[in-house]
């Protein structure tokens, strides 16, 4: 469902329950909406709604509201606010299982792509956003253009940087632009060495661009060959269709799942909680609800 409909759909039942409900009248206009009866419309739906949805449904009353010029502030509102915590607590916020990418997974991968024996430019591009994904902690909207192409917040040519060059390199340094933890745009870079291993992000990242080395410095790292970025949906698309090939059962893969499988084969390898969060750009514990601490995650670390 789309935002759009999300809000026409909370829209409309919030406009139907204060109708039938007689909380609009003459002398009680629909706008603005007191708290009391933002509590009433949330314990309603509670009834025959998940938390999220309402949630969804609150945020097109709040929309509603700022289109008839109406602000409305639920942070002023503590009553609503702990209505809310309670139906989240009475139903409980089930969340879909996400499964980890590992050294392991990684390398059935590899086998699949063959990316170093393949002429196949959108097999390097994929293996090189994959290995960069999972060494560099990534977040997806840290590495993929899900919109217009800014060269000033999305990850560029130009963002990767070879030393002491592409052609005889021992690190790379890679600059983040933008993150869910850097709001402010301070940018973050990402240092990374080399290895032998046939995982190893820099050589993959080497090889990608040594394919596509006529292509201008400011576009955009991560392109299929027909021009198209590369985005969190193709991204996750790709994955799972390899993971199929592989024989592992995709749907709970998502493109989150390079981040949650760094931590947690951090986490098994022994690093310490500061260098994990050093590795991850975290800036609080918020990493240990990353790491999956089951024994078949932990038999994948090589």
């Amino acid at each position: 469902m789309t935002t759009h409909r999300a809000y026409s759909s909370g829209e409309r039942q919030f406009i139907r329950f204060c109708l039938h409900h007689g909380l609009v009248s003459p002398d009680t206009p629909l706008l603005p909406s007191s708290e009391a009866t933002l509590i009433h419309f949330v314990t309603h739906l509670s009834n025959t709604v998940s938390y999220g949805t309402i949630k969804v449904y609150l945020a097109a009353v709040k929309n509603l509201h700022t289109e008839f010029g109406f602000p409305l502030d639920f942070n002023s509102m503590p009553l609503l606010y702990k209505t809310l915590q309670g139906i989240k607590c009475f139903q409980g916020v089930s969340k879909r299982a996400r499964y980890p990418i590992t050294i392991t997974v990684l390398q059935q991968i590899y086998s699949k792509l063959q990316p170093f024996h393949s002429q196949a430019v959108n097999s390097s591009m994929l293996w090189a956003a994959f290995t960069l994904a999972f060494f560099g902690f990534l977040q997806s909207s840290e590495f993929t253009c899900n919109g217009k192409f800014d060269p000033h917040t999305h990850l560029s040519r130009s963002d990767i940087i070879f030393n002491p060059n592409i052609f005889n390199l021992h690190f790379c340094e890679v600059t983040i632009k933008k993150s869910k933890t850097d709001p402010f745009h301070e940018t973050a870079k990402l240092t990374r060495a080399r290895s032998n291993s046939n995982i190893c992000t820099i050589t993959t990242l080497q090889d990608y661009l040594l394919q596509t080395h006529g292509q201008s410095t400011s576009q955009s790292l991560f392109k299929f060959t027909n021009g198209r970025n590369l985005t969190r949906a193709s991204l996750t698309n790709n994955l799972r269709a390899l993971l199929h090939i592989c024989g592992l059962d995709s749907a709970n893969f998502t493109s989150r799942s390079f981040c949650i499988g760094a931590a947690t084969t951090a986490g098994a390898a022994g690093l310490p909680d500061w260098l994990i969060k050093v590795l991850g750009r975290w800036k609080s514990n918020a990493y240990q609800t990353y790491i999956k601490n089951s024994k078949e995650a932990i038999l994948q670390v090589p």
